[in-house]
């Protein structure tokens, strides 16, 4: 009899747990941005420093010898930042994007969070951090 009454107990409280949130209305949206999945990877592998980049892939790989920049003559690593924000081999892509916003916002910060569509426009042109955009530069 005593487990009953406590069973009971514990099913009333766990019951008045949920009950606050019943009067709740979730608004579920949808996500207004409609990317494929392989610029999508691109995007969260260039944020979070892990992607088909050679700042990358030298720190796991001995086929890599080398994580200074294969697509300019800058000898700066080719890190996220450098390839966004100051290669020169996409520098025409940059400023038809990038460059269209304030220059107080030409930041990863901003292109990670509130830029994400100009950072998407940019990535389209240039297709940067992806297996075959870094395959094709080895050949």
């Amino acid at each position: 009899m005593d487990w009953q009454k406590s069973k009971e107990k514990k099913k009333s409280q766990k019951d008045s747990l949920f009950e606050k949130y019943n009067n709740i209305n979730f608004k579920w949206k949808a996500n207004p941005l409609k990317v494929n999945k392989l610029l999508w990877s691109s995007i969260l592998q260039l944020k979070l420093g892990h992607g088909y980049f050679l700042s990358y892939l030298k720190r796991f790989s001995q086929d890599y010898e080398s994580d200074i920049c294969n697509k300019c003559q800058m000898q700066s690593k080719q890190t996220p930042y450098h390839l966004i924000l100051e290669c020169p081999r996409y520098g025409i892509s940059r400023d038809s994007t990038i460059g269209k916003l304030e220059p107080s916002k030409r930041n990863l910060y901003f292109l990670y969070s509130n830029g994400i569509p100009v950072l998407i426009e940019f990535l389209k042109e240039t297709k940067i951090a992806t297996r075959k955009w870094l395959l094709l530069e080895e050949e």
